[in-house]
């Protein structure tokens, strides 16, 4: 286990710009799948009413 999450953070800490554009990627579309369940929500709420 020990090996396993040491290669691991060396190969986060060698590629640093393929680690910060994939963090990146995984954000911006977390975020956009809170902002359309959102307005998906709210415009179904404001249409029952």
């Amino acid at each position: 286990m020990n090996y396993i999450l040491f290669v691991a953070f060396k190969m986060l800490l060698e590629r640093k710009r393929q680690t910060l554009v994939s963090i990146l990627g995984v954000s911006v579309g977390v975020c956009a799948f809170i902002v359309m369940s959102s307005l998906m929500l709210g415009f179904q709420n404001y249409f029952i009413q």
